[in-house]
């Protein structure tokens, strides 16, 4: 049986270490009209949008009709697909392409992961400028 959008929702939040409540605070809503939603997958699109971007998910996978693998974490900017301890790494699907994390990528990740939402967007905002070659 294929995952609701809850279930794919709540595997990506605990895969991300995200909580309700951060989630119901970035949506301005009480904790327990967030769990009710996300226990009956009724988002609306605006609140599906700010959830996907918080957990960095594409919304159009988010709505897919494909199952979200709770022990991956899928990272759009480096194509790296990372399993969750203790399991090993797992390939990307085109196997011809396929990387694995060092221990150091994988304690970086880690550290990543604990950061809140704006830290990880001003970790992002600087990459892009080292990326660009600015100062």
């Amino acid at each position: 049986m294929a995952q609701t959008i809850g279930q794919k929702i709540k595997a990506l939040r605990k895969s991300r270490n995200v909580t309700q409540e951060i989630l119901c605070g970035l949506l301005n809503m009480p904790l327990s009209t967030y769990s009710n939603k996300e226990r009956n997958s009724s988002f609306t699109s605006d609140e599906l949008t700010v959830i996907c971007k918080a957990l960095n998910y594409p919304y159009d996978d988010l709505i897919a009709d494909k199952d979200i693998n709770p022990y991956q974490i899928n990272f759009e900017r480096t194509g790296y697909v990372v399993a969750k301890e203790p399991t090993v790494d797992i390939p990307l699907h085109d196997n011809s392409n396929a990387v694995y994390l060092t221990d150091e990528e994988k304690k970086l990740l880690k550290r990543i992961r604990n950061l809140t939402v704006d830290k990880k967007q001003k970790l992002l905002n600087c990459i892009d400028k080292i990326e660009n070659g600015e100062q």
